[in-house]
């Protein structure tokens, strides 16, 4: 005989399971069904129960409905449920006609009252299978577990088998259950319903189609997502073996449960409507709450608790969830500084210290219910040159000097300036299309100063390009005073403090700037985008880049662009609270040639088809009509055939993991700079529609289009760093280190040196011939006649068209006196953006002098 490997098998060793712990089975059929279909309640069950707990009051009611006694209690019950939830009905009681009728009793603290004891002894706990609970269609559900009667928990079971997984019992429980079946029906009845496989479990509290929420309900396994193995048994075998025991539901349906009303405001901040949602804790939520309790009970008050658990992850209910009574100190905290671990972490027989309970960033990440902020991770390097403007050269503090160096041209209106059209026309090309239209940015600033200066730059910016889909907001503390001018946060923003949040919150801004405020315990999930121009390191890092990672609907990414620091610095602060990180290599461009010649040569598709598929997405006619899929899907359809009839199934997988590389690939190299290819944009359109098409096999990865994107990804210039996650292990932090507060006098240095040093390090060494070819073509141009005439009637912006068409002209006619010189403006677009920028201003300002 071989193995019963069906998902009837892996029912039928849950069930036994369960009975094993005090379950009865119930199995739902006849009179019993039909009464089940009408309530969603297991009527005979029911008076079970009160008969054997409250037979008092069932007499009462009895005299007072006679025969039909049954009939009313039940309309009563189903309407208290419908009006105030199963939750609050089960825990207090319903009353009828003066009579209050338990519907379950709690284990009691101690064993001293008998009645209590034995009421709560009497609480019966069922578990059926295949329940066809729809009154219009024979649908049924794998698993029931109810109390008294009244359903508590749904369950979808697959074993994988028989080629079904957990993502087979979610899209069971999207698609085959309709919400509006009294079992459903949100708090009316069931309050859990469980996809579950032999080796993962997903929960949602409320079933809404296609729009049904599922989280993760599972131990994590080495620090990351799923579970561990188990010797003998499933590896999901703790839902059944101690999730679901008597005593555990109750304490979790008595503590733990309860329904969470959140406000909906509109974009005045007026709250508009409520929504409920009912919170059943996740699984580390319930293990650190108990494993907690335990312990104090074992070892008495007195005890340090640290609970590292990931940013976004119910840190406030589990604190709410805990007996606290107890005179203990628990730290809630995602990321533990040295200190914290000492002090509250539990001390290992090697004398190093750990959390008592972990709930990493990494499995946080890997289940999906926070973002990897570190994925897309853009930096920009800042090129700039100074010179002194003094004649003599004294002896400074060399960090004083550079400090106070770095932060002139921080602060430099130029320099702003220029970020700020960064920050903005990144933000409108790329990030207002993401979470479907509504995404939001964080320009993150070194000083109260800076975001001042940068609120100011990017309001001047917005009026002069006439931009009016953009609106930003400034938050910093106090009073800043620049220039003899005061500025504080409500007079900028023309809102007070309090009311930020909510403002931002709405669709009126979108972009927020920020000195220290909001970079810690900010919960705004449409933040998308941060702009980091400050540096960062250790905790503070990971502090503030964690304001991206909350999860909202629609979101499917997020994005850094850094002006300051480097990726190596930012892996290192956050490598303690990933576990483990590894740095990514840059995105190089030229794979894409690479890989467009391995899908060529392949010949799954045609240049004609390319053609047709790439012409259709961008004809005016075919975006306005839903006629032109027919063609599509034609012109796709050859290639689909080829692929399946003529490629073999290692090529095939080779196929589709280079087109989905590529794709990808492609997709976000326009996010980050200028790359212009016909060929390859053409492939991109084609192979983002073939990949839809192509056969699918349980273990693609699942594929995300932008489709929307690709008019908007344009013209950034950036390189690009990403930090990517291993599993090799955690890192140990550094204890705390306590040294002398007095400081030695600092080295000096000459001025020049410092100068010249910061030049070596962020700008190009230009020769003092240089520089005088810089001011000849200043020459050149201011006598030119023509120049002068657009420069006296038209504003900077529009002389500035006129000035970048003609500069490569004047260029052109000095090579001779310095050809190294001007082949670096032919040759280096960057070099050339940065002169033009340098001596717009000084032309334009010269020649309006001009009489």
């Amino acid at each position: 005989m071989s193995i019963d490997k069906s998902e009837t098998g892996f029912e039928e060793n849950i069930e036994q399971a369960l009975m094993a712990s005090g379950f009865q089975q119930r199995t739902l059929k006849g009179p019993a069904l039909a009464k089940f279909r009408k309530w969603a309640i297991d009527q005979e069950v029911f008076f079970t129960f009160l008969e054997a707990t409250q037979p008092k009051a069932l007499e009462r009611l009895q005299k007072v409905y006679k025969d039909d006694y049954q009939s009313k209690i039940m309309e009563r019950l189903d309407k208290e449920l419908k009006r105030r939830g199963i939750i609050d009905c089960l825990r207090h009681g319903i009353k009828d006609y003066g009579a209050t009728l338990k519907l379950a009793y709690n284990k009691p603290p101690t064993e001293m009252n008998q009645t209590l004891v034995e009421n709560y002894e009497n609480n019966i706990f069922t578990v059926s299978r295949q329940v066809y609970y729809s009154a219009s269609n024979q649908n049924s559900i794998d698993m029931m577990i109810a109390l008294n009667g009244l359903p508590l928990i749904v369950m979808e079971l697959k074993n994988q088998l028989t080629n079904q997984t957990v993502e087979h019992s979610m899209r069971q429980f999207k698609k085959d259950r309709d919400p509006k079946e009294l079992l459903f029906q949100f708090k009316k009845r069931a309050v859990v319903f469980f996809a579950v496989d032999t080796d993962e479990v997903y929960m949602a509290t409320q079933l809404n189609k296609n729009n049904t929420f599922f989280l993760p309900f599972n131990k994590g396994n080495n620090g990351g997502k799923g579970n561990p193995p188990v010797e003998g048994d499933y590896r999901t075998s703790y839902l059944w073996q101690e999730v679901l025991q008597p005593d555990s539901l109750l304490d979790i349906l008595f503590r733990f449960l309860y329904v969470e009303k959140k406000s909906i405001r509109d974009s005045n901040g007026d709250i508009i409507d409520e929504k409920e949602v009912v919170i059943f804790p996740r699984y580390h939520q319930l293990d650190a709450v108990r494993k907690i309790e335990t312990d104090v009970k074992l070892h008495q008050a007195g005890r340090n608790y640290l609970i590292q658990h990931s940013a976004g992850s119910g840190k406030t209910n589990s604190i709410s969830w805990l007996d606290q009574s107890n005179i203990s100190f628990f730290a809630f905290t995602a990321t533990p500084k040295p200190k914290t671990v000492e002090r509250f972490g539990t001390q290992n027989p090697d004398g190093t210290f750990e959390p008592f309970h972990l709930y990493s960033m990494r499995q946080a990440i890997e289940e999906g219910f926070i973002h990897d902020v570190l994925r897309n991770y853009v930096t920009y390097e800042t090129f700039y040159k100074i010179e002194k403007s003094i004649t003599d050269d004294p002896e400074v503090a060399k960090s004083k000097a550079s400090k106070q160096i770095a932060r002139f041209v921080s602060l430099h209106p130029h320099n702003i300036a220029q970020k700020a059209e960064i920050m903005v026309e990144h933000f409108r090309n790329v990030t207002r299309h993401k979470i479907n239209g509504r995404a939001k940015s964080m320009v993150v600033t070194s000083s109260r100063l800076h975001a001042v200066r940068y609120k100011l730059a990017f309001d001047k910016y917005l009026k002069a390009k006439g931009y009016t889909d953009l609106q930003t907001l400034v938050a910093f503390s106090g009073t800043v005073e620049d220039s003899g001018v005061s500025y504080t946060e409500a007079d900028i923003n023309k809102i007070s403090e309090n009311e930020l949040p909510d403002k931002f919150h709405s669709d009126d801004y979108q972009v927020l700037i920020v000195a220290e405020k909001y970079q810690t315990g900010f919960d705004e999930p449409l933040l998308h985008t941060m702009y980091v121009d400050k540096p960062l390191d250790g905790i503070k890092a990971v502090q503030t880049l964690s304001r991206l990672n909350r999860t909202c609907r629609g979101k499917d990414d997020t994005f850094v662009l850094d002006f300051v620091n480097d990726p190596e610095t930012i892996q290192a602060a956050f490598q303690t609270y990933y576990e483990v990180t590894g740095l990514g290599e840059k995105t190089d461009p030229n794979i894409l040639y690479d890989l467009q010649g391995e899908l060529d040569a392949m010949q799954v598709y045609t240049n004609e088809e390319v053609d047709t598929v790439a012409n259709l997405e961008y004809s005016e006619q075919s975006a306005k009509s839903a006629r032109f899929q027919g063609k599509l899907n034609a012109t796709l359809d050859p290639g689909v055939e080829r692929y399946k009839q003529e490629l073999g199934d290692e090529a095939q997988e080779h196929f589709k993991s280079a087109a989905v590389k590529f794709v990808r690939t492609y997709a976000f190299i326009l996010q980050i700079g200028p790359f212009s290819d016909l060929d390859l944009h053409k492939r991109f359109i084609y192979l983002s529609s073939l990949l839809k098409k192509l056969p699918k096999k349980s273990e693609d990865p699942v594929y995300i289009s932008d489709d929307v994107a690709l008019e908007y990804y344009r013209n950034e210039k950036a390189f690009e760093g990403s930090i990517s996650l291993d599993t090799t292990g955690g890192e140990q932090l550094s204890p705390p280190q306590h040294g002398n507060g007095g400081g030695l006098e600092e080295e000096k240095e000459r001025l020049s040196s410092i100068i010249d040093r910061i030049n070596d390090r962020f700008g190009t060494d230009f020769t003092e011939a240089d520089k005088l070819s810089r001011d000849q073509i200043i020459e050149d141009m201011k006598a030119d006649e023509e120049l002068v005439l657009k420069a006296q009637n038209n504003t900077k912006e529009n002389f500035k068209f006129s000035f970048e068409r003609s500069f490569l002209d004047f260029v052109i006619s000095r090579m001779k006196s310095n050809e190294s010189f001007f082949m670096k403006i032919l040759e280096n677009p960057e070099f050339k953006k940065y002169l033009v920028e340098d001596m717009v201003d000084e032309v334009y300002r010269d020649l309006r002098r001009v009489k």
